[in-house]
């Protein structure tokens, strides 16, 4: 199935999604576009990078219970330190990482937002979102209906500086 795209402005603590995963490239503090949604999680954000339980080294993640934000789950999801030409390299493996993830635990719908993106970043994670929720299933044998889960068949971006 493919995914539906839809861009807006916002704030990532009003994003109303069942997964929100939050790209970041390696972190020692919280960016000011991610401060209201670790107010929603208690400071839970904050707590991590301070304690180093995250550090956005490359395909490191984070789930969080999404709390009183909009989002039912939080992942974060590390970049590394891309050199040269790789930040778009690296946006698309942590976009597909995120949609796997989506669709490993059903979401359906996923958000996504990468702090200090550009026009480049948005297309980039666009292309990493097909590519991790893309899956072959037409010679699988499915699983019985009560285990099947939503495959991830929507995608919202969340940008603080787009259009």
């Amino acid at each position: 199935m493919a995914l539906t795209f839809a861009l807006r402005n916002g704030d990532a603590a009003e994003i109303d999604a069942p997964l929100l995963g939050v790209l970041l490239q390696s972190v020692t503090e919280l960016p000011g576009q991610l401060r209201t949604l670790d107010e929603r999680l208690g400071g839970a954000l904050s707590r991590a990078l301070e304690r180093g339980d995250f550090r956005g080294v490359r395909d490191e993640t984070l789930h969080f219970d999404g709390g009183e934000s909009g989002a039912g789950r939080v992942l974060l999801v590390g970049l590394g330190t891309p050199a040269g030409d790789a930040p778009s390299a690296s946006l698309r493996r942590g976009a597909a990482l995120l949609a796997r993830q989506g669709h490993r635990v059903g979401a359906g719908t996923l958000a996504a937002m990468a702090p200090g993106s550009d026009d480049d970043a948005i297309e980039s994670i666009a292309v990493g979102l097909a590519m991790g929720a893309w899956e072959y299933i037409e010679l699988k044998t499915p699983p019985p209906e009560a285990e099947r889960k939503k495959p991830a068949n929507a995608a919202l971006f969340e940008f603080d500086n787009c259009l």
